[in-house]
């Protein structure tokens, strides 16, 4: 069993993420610990009962809580994941442990074009349409933008470092990007896609 305690600063640990991840590809129960009220919490975990240790003055309470999910097997287990979060992170565990063979240099390259097709199906797997949701990337209603394709083109094939595309919310920025990515990786190109959201 594994006590994922939630603090503001905790999803933004990779360490803290990967433990309980691990945990549960491994079996093991983890029992969510809220720490602060505004802690942000991975999704996978989001809808289950949480120790609430946010209210000093209901410590003994929460501390009774505590043991009591502990004795009882509380928490989430990976049975009580759903499909679509359990695969992701049957996914994730070649993605992260790839790190070492990548800085190594001794990777081929159909290993490093395999990790990256994993992670950005991945990615697009987390935008697309889902019962009860609204997709944010649906390729069946994509709309062809000529001059913004063009120009993403001529920055793949320059020795630009960058390319910012800026734009409103609900023009299509992600749609374009999930479109255009999907062409580099058919055209043979290791394509790594990630939400900056909350950077």
């Amino acid at each position: 069993m594994l006590i994922a305690v939630f603090t503001t600063g905790s999803y933004n640990s990779e360490i803290c993420r990967g433990e309980h991840e691990r945990a549960l590809r491994m079996r093991k129960r983890v029992v969510p610990l809220l720490a602060h009220k505004d802690a942000d919490r991975p999704v996978y975990l989001e809808a289950k009962h949480y120790v609430d240790f946010t209210d000093p003055d209901r410590y003994d309470t929460s501390f009774e809580a505590l043991l009591t999910s502990i004795q009882t097997a509380g928490g989430m287990s990976w049975d009580e994941l759903s499909p679509r979060f359990r695969v992701r992170l049957a996914d994730e565990a070649p993605i992260r442990s790839s790190g070492a063979l990548l800085r190594s240099r001794q990777a081929m390259w159909s290993e490093v074009y395999s990790l990256t097709s994993m992670q950005r199906t991945r990615f697009l797997e987390a935008l697309s349409p889902r019962p009860g949701t609204v997709g944010i990337f649906e390729p069946a209603l994509y709309t062809a933008r000529t001059e913004v394709e063009s120009e993403l083109d001529e920055f793949i094939s320059s020795n630009a470092h960058s390319f910012i595309l800026i734009g409103d919310t609900g023009v299509g920025k992600t749609n374009l990007l999930c479109e255009w990515s999907g062409r580099q990786s058919a055209a043979g190109h290791a394509v790594l896609m990630y939400h900056c959201d909350r950077l």
